[in-house]
């Protein structure tokens, strides 16, 4: 490989996965946070034409009860980043449902907090939305659910660890 072409590389190495500093931010976005920025709207996008569509399981219990009964009809698995928490039982029924969805084909995205997931779905702070299923909607999938289905194959695919949990718009 010619040192020029391994310059573009790095160079694009070093912008798409930039680590955080404490250093003051540049004023021009990294391509990895412009991704993670438009990422995060389409899935808002996603969330709302659900909630309008009555696709959407909240909550461990009731999310258990549908993938039970018919988990070849949930289109995407969105789970809260847990982060440090400190409660087990979350990190527990994190790890079962990431599971399970792998082993069932179930597109599975962590999105930065829970409050602004809840905002997204129109529900209040204190609704459980620990997992959030959406299923597939009856007359086919929208661009933004096929932008959502890409971002998750590219993730999943690209061999980066951890897998990006992605920021919702405020």
């Amino acid at each position: 490989m010619s040192p020029h072409i391994c310059d573009e590389l790095n160079s694009v190495q070093d912008t798409l996965f930039k680590i955080p500093t404490t250093e003051a931010k540049p004023a021009t976005e990294t391509l990895h946070e412009k991704s993670q920025n438009t990422i995060g709207h389409t899935l808002l996008k996603v969330l709302r034409q659900a909630v309008s569509s009555a696709r959407v399981t909240c909550g461990i219990f009731e999310s258990t009860k549908l993938l039970s009964c018919s988990p070849d009809s949930v289109m995407l698995c969105v789970l809260p980043n847990a982060g440090s928490s400190s409660d087990v039982t979350v990190h527990i029924q994190h790890t079962l449902m990431e599971a399970f969805c792998w082993e069932n084909d179930i597109k599975m995205l962590k999105v930065d907090e829970s409050k602004k997931l809840a905002n997204a779905l129109g529900r209040s702070w204190s609704d459980d939305v620990s997992c959030v299923l959406l299923e597939f909607p009856l007359s086919g999938l929208s661009p933004e659910d096929e932008r959502i289905a890409d971002f998750y194959d590219t993730a999943m695919y690209s061999g980066i660890s951890p897998n990006p949990v992605v920021e919702l718009p405020d």
